[in-house]
This record gives C-alpha cells, sequence and structure tokens, in this order.
C-alpha cells in the first residue's frame, strides 16, 4: 500500500503544479498589445497582479481615499473602450473597476494591508538573515515587500478555492443523494399506486376462482360405501334362508 501511494505522489503533485500555473496566468497578466500612448496603460494593467488592488491602479500602500479616487479617474479616461484603440480594454476597466471598489471596502483594503505587513515582516526577516550570512541585500525592499505580497495572497486564493471546489464538490454529492432517495420514492409511489389500481382486478379475478372451487366440488359424486367387515359376511352365512334370497 506505501508503495502504491508513493508512486501516484509524483503524478498527483505534477497535476497540483500545472494546475497552481494555470491559476497564477489568470491572476498575473499576460497582455501583448501595440506600444501606443494609451493602450500602454491599458497592457500595464492587464499585466497587474488582479489579486493587488493597489497594483492594478498603481497606487502606494499607503495611498489615502482621495488619491484613489483621483487615480481611478485619470486612469479610466485612459482605458474606456470608447477612448482607447485596445481591443481588450473592456477587460482593463473591469479590472479597475474592481480594484476602486475593494480600495474604497474598509474591510477589504485592512485585509490587503495586514497582508502587506506580512510581507514586509517576512521579507526584513530574510534581510537580517542575509546580512548575517554575508549576502548581498537587494536595494529595492518595497519590491521584495510587493513581490512577497503578491506570493501570499496568491497563497490565500488557492487555498480558498480548494476549499470551495471541496464545498462545491460535497454539495454536489448530497444533492446527489436527495436525488437519488427522490427518485427511489417516486419509483415506489408508482408501485403502490399501480397496486391500489389493480385491487379489484385481483378481487375478482379472486372471487371467480373461490366460486368455481366451490361448484366443482358439488359436481363430484361420492361412491357409494361398501360394508365389507368380517362381522357381515359372517351374518349371511349362518343365516338358514339366505339361499332363498340368492334363488330370488
Amino acid at each position: 500500500m506505501a508503495g502504491e501511494g508513493e508512486a501516484a505522489a509524483p503524478s498527483s503533485s505534477a497535476q497540483k503544479d500545472d494546475m497552481l500555473s494555470e491559476f497564477l496566468s489568470t491572476i498575473g497578466g499576460d497582455d501583448k498589445g501595440p506600444d501606443d500612448s494609451q493602450i500602454d496603460h491599458v497592457s500595464r494593467v492587464l499585466s497587474s497582479f488582479k489579486l493587488d488592488p493597489f497594483d492594478v491602479l498603481d497606487v502606494p500602500f499607503d495611498a489615502t481615499v482621495a488619491d484613489i479616487k483621483k487615480r481611478y479617474r485619470v486612469l479610466s479616461l485612459r482605458c474606456h473602450p470608447d477612448k482607447s484603440k485596445h481591443e481588450r480594454a473592456d477587460e482593463a476597466m473591469s479590472a479597475l473597476a474592481k480594484a476602486y471598489k475593494e480600495l474604497l471596502d474598509d474591510r477589504i483594503r485592512d485585509i490587503k494591508l495586514r497582508v502587506v505587513k506580512a510581507a514586509r515582516e517576512k521579507v526584513m526577516k530574510e534581510r537580517k538573515k542575509q546580512e548575517k550570512a554575508g549576502v548581498a541585500l537587494s536595494t529595492d525592499v518595497e519590491a521584495d515587500v510587493k513581490a512577497q505580497m503578491h506570493t501570499l495572497l496568491a497563497n490565500i486564493e488557492w487555498k480558498k478555492r480548494q476549499i470551495m471546489k471541496k464545498q462545491h464538490e460535497e454539495e454536489g454529492r448530497k444533492a446527489k443523494e436527495i436525488e437519488d432517495l427522490q427518485k427511489k420514492r417516486k419509483l415506489e409511489l408508482e408501485q403502490e399506486k399501480q397496486w391500489e389500481e389493480t385491487r379489484e382486478n385481483r378481487v375478482a379475478s379472486w372471487r371467480d376462482f373461490a366460486h368455481k372451487g366451490r361448484v366443482s366440488s358439488k359436481m363430484i359424486k361420492r361412491p357409494r360405501s361398501v360394508d365389507t367387515s368380517a362381522s357381515a359376511g359372517k351374518d349371511k352365512k349362518d343365516d338358514p334362508n339366505s339361499y332363498k334370497k340368492n334363488w330370488k
């Protein structure tokens, strides 16, 4: 059993890696549009990290609400399908609108900022290790924090989707069980209905059978009983007038 589990592990791991790569490609960007002053904004939005609204709107983590609104107005004018020649301008507008809505939501923005804080702590901890080891440190700390934040966001989203997938599969299984029970009950009801509908025919058939049985029993003639006892023969033998009866 252990050998089978070990043999199946690489395939499962490879499948998970493929799924993860496909997932990461959906939250990253893959735009390869033409080079134009307006189209560049669309390309940047499409190539941004979709789980990071700060990256989509291209604003710093400490941006105020006023800064966010101002930046959204500028980008929405540059990326609007009526203003831009880019064939995917509508996708960029959708991404901008989503990011804008998230950053104006206090709860969601607070969650994102907590991820930023966790990413910064992890980067600083790693820099201390590198410094002790004598490794050259990166000069762009904010870029490292941003990259680490994207990694954390991707992991969180991946786990969330896996949980949702399992929940969906469980809901599907329960729905299938309910459907099977309903089909079984429906079949039972149909059988009961058919049984009730044929009750009169069964009763009538039984009455005909019982009636024919009584008539047949009356028509059978019973044989006359014959006295074959020894005493009967003896009486005939001892009777002196028995010859007269036989003669007559």
